[in-house]
């Protein structure tokens, strides 16, 4: 994430180049936008109402002493019963060379009701508000209270207007929206990207509910250039929800399948998802009826390992991802290996005389089991092949020829892959 003091820079030398006049928050025009920071850019347009009457006595009364810009409030977001009470606000700050940015305000308000006799309100705290620090969905972690204390959402809260484009967008993802309730308190600003355009929104999230938990998010949402629209981040800058990292998961799996046959290799794809990136993978490996491991690889950014079996059995992998901050999830892997599929049927005789049968003894070897046989016949000089037995388990054939001639007989033995051996006899009637 970019430094502060990079943001600074950035914004000093983006105000510069613009030479903008102090824009009042009357004057500022609906549809302007003022570029600050990396390529954000936050929205100028006119607010109206959008504090409580007693926040907008405290604010103005805070504004009295304040001397750096001009702070124009977007939305009141928080409460806190101190010795008197906080006011949480988004404002636009106005700097004296015209520079637009986003700060996040704190009123503190020494008075319990509108008697104001206790003082007047100041700011605690004025503190920059970039947007870019909320658009990838938790990844910079961002506490969600900006006070000490127990602050809380306060009921009333204004919903604003939005612009017209945001405005369509907005409504295309939350329209429909079922047993929960996304209402936009204030516009930030939008920025162009490579695919479409984001729009930035602090939003109100509570679920349809008697007296649900409210929380205060930076929504940005996004229209990508095919027409396509989508929430592409969502924070939290007040409540009690934090979302936090996804758990480091083991995704790893057998690329080959879970059988193979003797020779072949077996490929073991690595893989990891969630916790803290970066991961490493080791993999160990045996035979199912072995207490003996075999390490074929330690911790390595390899995510793509070959064992090649040496004997037909069943066999059980062990892969281990780690994460960078060094958390380990175990995934357990199964896979047999098989002799290559061999047919063994025999026939009784390859000479017979008119009117006698011949006999198939059907049988295989090696493969994943389940055989099943299927028996042809034909004349050696014929194209023709008659059906004898189609695929099923029975192994024993009898074929009673019907002249005499030579005959080809073609067997065919399938297994629980798929896997086909044939076996072929040459027969002589007389």
């Amino acid at each position: 994430m970019r430094s502060k003091m990079l943001k600074r820079i950035f914004a000093v030398l983006i105000s510069a180049s613009m030479s903008l006049s102090v824009i009042s928050s009357v004057s500022m025009s609906a549809s302007a936008e003022s570029t600050v920071a990396i390529s954000w850019s936050i929205s100028t347009e006119d607010v109206e109402d959008v504090l409580p009457h007693t926040v907008n006595i405290a604010f103005n009364e805070a504004m009295e002493k304040y001397q750096d810009g001009q702070l124009v409030p977007l939305a009141y977001y928080g409460s806190q019963v101190v010795s008197g009470y906080n006011y949480l606000l988004i404002c636009r700050h106005i700097a004296d060379d015209g520079t637009v940015s986003l700060k996040r305000v704190c009123i503190y308000d020494p008075n319990y009701s509108t008697q104001r006799n206790r003082g007047k309100a100041k700011f605690s705290s004025v503190e920059d508000f970039d947007i870019e620090d909320y658009a990838h969905d938790y990844k910079c972690r961002l506490p969600d209270q900006p006070v000490p204390g127990s602050a809380e959402v306060p009921s009333g809260l204004y919903e604003c207007e939005l612009p017209e484009e945001a405005a369509a967008v907005y409504d295309e993802i939350f329209s429909e929206l079922v047993g929960s309730c996304c209402e936009p308190l204030a516009y930030l600003g939008s920025m162009q990207t490579s695919d479409g355009t984001d729009y930035a929104l602090l939003c109100c999230d509570y679920a349809v509910t008697y007296m649900p938990d409210r929380y205060i998010d930076v929504v940005i949402i996004h229209k990508d250039i095919d027409g396509g629209a989508y929430v592409k981040s969502s924070c939290s800058i007040l409540g009690t929800r934090i979302k936090y990292p996804e758990s480091l998961h083991n995704k790893s799996y057998l690329e080959t399948g879970s059988t193979v046959t003797l020779g072949s290799k077996v490929v073991i794809k690595a893989q990891g998802s969630g916790g803290a990136g970066d991961y490493e993978y080791k993999v160990m490996y045996k035979r199912s009826n072995s207490n003996y491991w075999h390490t074929k690889q330690e911790y390595s950014k390899n995510d793509t390992i070959t064992i090649t079996p040496a004997c037909a059995a069943d066999y059980d992998v062990y892969v281990y991802v780690k994460d960078s901050t060094g958390k380990e999830v175990l995934s357990g892997l199964y896979f047999s290996v098989y002799k290559k599929l061999s047919n063994t049927t025999t026939i009784s005789s390859t000479t017979i005389n008119k009117g006698e049968r011949v006999s198939l003894r059907c049988s295989a070897d090696g493969g994943a089991g389940s055989y099943r046989y299927a028996v042809y016949y034909k004349r050696k000089n014929s194209s023709k092949w008659y059906t004898a037995q189609s695929y099923s388990e029975n192994g024993r054939v009898r074929i009673k020829p019907c002249a005499a001639s030579d005959y080809y007989i073609c067997v065919r033995a399938i297994d629980a892959n798929g896997e086909v051996s044939k076996k072929y006899f040459s027969v002589s009637v007389k």
